[in-house]
């Protein structure tokens, strides 16, 4: 999923009506205040020869002018309009012609793989109007540097703004509740998110691979470095979504978060802790480590913790890949309380060289134990446990 095409030049500002820009980094950007629709216009964008013409949704029209920009606009005598997705089909429109994207007011939704891969643009106007931005529609934008989506969008879609490697901030609007699966994966230069105080779910892989994160909030909290602080409305965060991201060393799981996978933070290598709020009626934490509100079963430790860790008497289980990518943890302390380590545990541990089980312990899952930070199993590890005992049997 990495691996990619490169592109090259593009620069993206998505404006609602209530947040005008200033200069963008490669183009002016301004609103029509005369016009009194808050529609953002750019500099020189009505010059040009048209060069091709053509329909884009049912009621939706684009204008390609010689000078490269591209205007998606509701045909005449229309008042709104929906672009056509192009996940099926080629755009009418070569990507590589387009220099400027203007959409205009009336527009209410951008097309599916509407502008993939069109590496050339420069500049991307939307309106207030817009309610919806389809899967894929700007991926691998690699020059994006900014995102501010207009104040109605309710809509990401997957991928929507995947592999934009120069994208640095992004503001999502209070509609928008859910962030899709890969959303923003690979955006290895975003460094700060303000997303809705009313979001609900972050599903996988959504901020995946973005290394420079050091920022994720609402407007109201505001951001700390390093910090990612879910809002109170947040109900689900999924696998991976937070994974790769080594400039996390702190997470603020609230109250109503029900459902957090061992690896939403997988390979967060300088994450430290994870605090759990107090009144958490599926989770808690005991020093910066998170366990069932029971505290029978560890469920998450941080990925970026030096040294040994003594897991808490009367833990019974050790969650499915609970320590899973843990490359710092040299050493762990298993109560005689344990009875199960699920599968995956302690996978990719690489340094841990070795752990002493009881009797006790009557269930150990596939690769929970003694493999290298590769995945290969780790010849140097050593596995104390009675003769006859799960951990015997496992070790053989």
């Amino acid at each position: 999923m990495r691996n990619r095409k490169k592109m090259k030049h593009m620069t993206l500002l998505l404006a609602a009506a209530a947040a005008t820009a200033g200069a963008a980094a490669l183009g002016t950007v301004s609103t029509d205040a005369g016009a009194g629709n808050g529609t953002v216009v750019t500099a020189q964008a009505a010059e040009g020869t048209p060069v091709q013409r053509g329909s884009c949704g049912t009621e939706a029209v684009y204008t390609l002018t010689a000078d490269g920009t591209l205007r998606i606009a509701p045909k005449k005598g229309v008042s709104s309009a929906d672009m056509e997705d192009y996940t099926e089909k080629t755009t009418p429109w070569s990507d590589s012609s387009v220099r400027k994207i203007i959409i205009s007011r009336g527009i209410r939704s951008i097309g599916a793989e509407a502008f993939q891969n069109a590496y050339r643009v420069r500049t991307v106007s939307l309106p207030d109007t817009l309610e919806r931005i389809g899967d894929r529609a700007f991926a691998n934008a690699d020059e994006l540097t900014e995102i501010s989506v207009p104040n109605r969008v309710t809509y990401v879609g997957r991928s929507a703004f995947a592999h934009c490697d120069s994208l640095r901030t992004a503001r999502l609007p209070q509609g928008v509740q859910v962030i899709p699966h890969t959303a923003f994966y690979a955006c290895r230069s975003l460094t700060d998110v303000t997303v809705s105080s009313s979001l609900k779910k972050i599903d996988t892989y959504a901020f995946a691979d973005c290394p420079s994160l050091r920022g994720w909030h609402t407007t109201a909290a505001g951001g700390t470095r390093g910090v990612v602080r879910l809002p109170d409305t947040v109900t689900s965060v999924g696998g991976m979504a937070f994974a790769w991201d080594r400039s996390v060393s702190s997470v603020a799981v609230p109250k109503n978060t029900r459902q957090i996978r061992s690896n939403s933070f997988y390979k967060c290598t300088k994450l430290k802790q994870v605090k759990v709020a107090s009144g958490n009626r599926t989770y808690r934490s005991a020093g910066g480590v998170v366990f069932t509100k029971n505290r029978k079963t560890l469920v998450l430790y941080p990925a970026g913790r030096k040294g040994s860790y003594k897991v808490p008497a009367g833990t019974r289980t050790i969650g499915t890949a609970a320590f899973r990518g843990c490359s710092g943890l040299t050493g762990v302390k298993i109560p005689n309380s344990v009875t199960k380590i699920s599968a995956n545990a302690f996978r990719f541990c690489g340094r841990l060289r070795g752990i002493r089980l009881s009797s006790r312990v009557k269930s150990i899952g596939s690769y929970a134990l003694g493999t290298t930070s590769s995945g290969t199993m780790n010849l140097r590890f050593v596995l104390a446990a009675p003769a006859g005992s799960a951990g015997s049997r496992y070790a053989d």
